[in-house]
């Protein structure tokens, strides 16, 4: 399974200039419309932590069988490699409409609100690695999807914390990762 992400405000930024992001820096998502607690997960990739953690263990899938790419156009939304090497993606705009209205709606399919995606209006699709020592809340999801037990709720409490202290100006951005790791 591979999970996708869009890299948020920081996808190009250095590890030096993530040290000095701020508040408006870390609220300001480049593809989404989000409120501010998913939008600095998506800005740490901490969101897409959770999303390793919920794969490995609501579908026990083993940890070396889940990856992440970077995907700045949020258009593919999932992966799936079958053991033939053939992969099939989910993709739609970066709109979390359909999603929900499946929710509210499955196993049916209706007709929605949401805009169509139009590939030949995308024009390319671009994916990249993610860098994990930029990301470190990936790469402590990911160690956390390992260690399984209590770790993924000690994950995400610090996790909560330390982004309603980000939020509320007491901590710097870089603090928040240093903080879930101290916390595991």
């Amino acid at each position: 399974i591979i999970l996708t992400a869009s890299g948020g405000p920081f996808r190009k930024a250095t590890v030096e200039e993530i040290r000095g992001v701020t508040l408006e820096q870390a609220l300001s998502h480049p593809t989404w419309e989000m409120g501010p607690k998913i939008t600095i997960d998506s800005a740490t990739m901490a969101n897409k932590a959770f999303e390793v953690i919920e794969t490995r263990w609501l579908f026990d899938i083993p940890m070396e069988k889940i990856d992440v790419l970077v995907h700045p156009e949020s258009i593919v939304h999932s992966l799936v490699e079958f053991v033939d090497g053939s992969v099939i993606a989910q993709l739609g705009l970066p709109d979390m409409c359909v999603p929900i209205q499946y929710a509210l709606t499955y196993p049916e399919r209706v007709e929605g609100i949401a805009e169509r995606l139009r590939l030949e209006e995308i024009g390319q699709l671009t994916f990249e690695k993610p860098d994990l020592e930029k990301f470190g809340a990936l790469a402590l999801g990911f160690e956390v999807g390992r260690i399984g037990g209590s770790a993924p709720v000690v994950f995400n409490a610090a996790n909560e914390v330390a982004v309603d202290e980000f939020l509320a100006g007491r901590i710097k951005f870089v603090t928040i990762v240093e903080l879930i790791e101290h916390c595991l």
